[in-house]
């Protein structure tokens, strides 16, 4: 972004309530009043670099318009998207509307160049999940936020029977203990694992309490919410590596999905049940219990770090990180290369970005007392 519009009204936090986009407006103030990779004040070459750096020409226009400077990049997007002639824009709990086109001079916008000086633009997911609440139907429970969505994807597990692993040399990480299916009515199709979870468990003599993580699908939120209320499962043991509302919901993959899910985060000795709809009011449910440790699993933590070259934040992250860089595998990814271009359509606005073994850590910035933290709870789970 090298160019923009701004005026004198300061709006707050600009929100575009068609794709639930949030600006935060000290992160959009810092995009305008200047370059965030610039010295710090306190830095004696500040005063300096501050008088010459591009960014300085803004400082000089009043202080409010970059709010609506956030809030044209919304409208331009939302006319090309939508065919929309405005949109809407919430500020501290007040709805004010902008007819942008017409009312221009209105609002004495000033035309200006800047170098390209983003930090960060945040995507407040929070504020898009209220919106959508207040938009449900009257007693209604499942809105856009809390279903899945559907995407592509893939999932498989490979499994044989104990002869056949002996024949073959391989050795198996878990074994089903027991499956098992159930039924009610079609109109209460969500509830239908709750009936065949505890057949499996009452075949395999076998107590909730002795179950150490669940899996159940959730092509809706209440569907997994549901289940725990009649179950009285601990929630700290139900998909915590994310369901189907946050990871994705392809067809065909989620019986897969969740069983090697339990089957790779398991510890052996550990009984893992999985409970998932299967249309028309039917439920199955299978019973696994990890046997062993994947060789690859005994190795360093793999960490990852989605970045471009060159990016200083990112080297200032590796930096404040070196400390704790021994302990984990420093795994780099380029989203700027070709073939990780789903990776820069996730993260280009967001790096650094650092995932754990697989699972997001965290993103702008370094937080060493969090990856320790992360580091601590493995390596007592080993």
């Amino acid at each position: 972004m090298t160019q923009g519009r701004s005026s004198h009204i300061g709006v707050g936090c600009i929100i575009e309530l068609y794709t639930g986009l949030v600006i935060d407006h000290v992160v959009y103030s810092n995009f305008c009043l200047g370059c965030a990779l610039g010295p710090q004040p306190q830095d004696e070459r500040y005063t300096d670099w501050l008088a010459t750096h591009e960014c300085q020409r803004n400082i000089e226009c009043n202080s409010g318009r970059m709010e609506v400077e956030a809030a044209l990049t919304m409208f331009q997007r939302s006319w090309a998207k939508h065919g929309l002639r405005y949109t809407t824009v919430l500020s501290d709990g007040d709805i004010r509307t902008f007819h942008a086109l017409s009312e221009a001079e209105v609002y004495g916008f000033i035309q200006i160049d800047k170098k390209d000086c983003i930090n960060h633009v945040h995507k407040r997911m929070d504020a898009a999940l209220r919106n959508l609440v207040a938009k449900k139907k009257a007693q209604g429970t499942i809105t856009a936020a809390n279903a899945s969505t559907l995407n592509d994807g893939a999932a498989a597990c490979v499994l044989m029977t104990r002869q056949a692993a002996d024949r073959l040399g391989v050795k198996p990480i878990a074994r089903i203990v027991g499956f098992g299916d159930a039924a009610v009515e079609p109109v209460h199709f969500s509830i239908a694992p709750a009936y065949a979870m505890p057949k499996v468990l009452k075949a395999a003599g076998l107590k909730i309490e002795d179950v150490s993580m669940f899996e159940i699908n959730e092509a809706f939120s209440s569907v997994v919410l549901c289940n725990m209320k009649h179950l009285k499962l601990d929630h700290s043991k139900v998909n915590i590596h994310g369901g189907a509302v946050s990871l994705g919901h392809p067809i065909g993959m989620s019986g897969a999905r969740i069983t090697g899910r339990m089957a790779m985060h398991l510890q052996p000795g550990q009984y893992g049940l999985a409970g998932i709809c299967n249309g028309g009011g039917g439920a199955s449910a299978i019973l696994i219990q990890k046997l062993h440790t994947r060789e690859s699993e005994r190795s360093l933590p793999v960490l990852t770090l989605y970045t471009k070259h060159p990016c200083p934040l990112c080297d200032v992250a590796k930096d404040q990180l070196r400390e704790l860089l021994p302990r984990v595998h420093l795994v780099e990814v380029d989203i700027e290369k070709p073939g990780n271009e789903a990776w820069r359509q996730c993260y280009r606005h967001d790096i650094p970005v650092f995932h754990l073994n697989g699972q997001f850590l965290m993103k702008h910035k370094a937080n060493p007392h969090l990856l320790e933290e992360r580091l601590a709870a493995l390596a007592s789970a080993s």
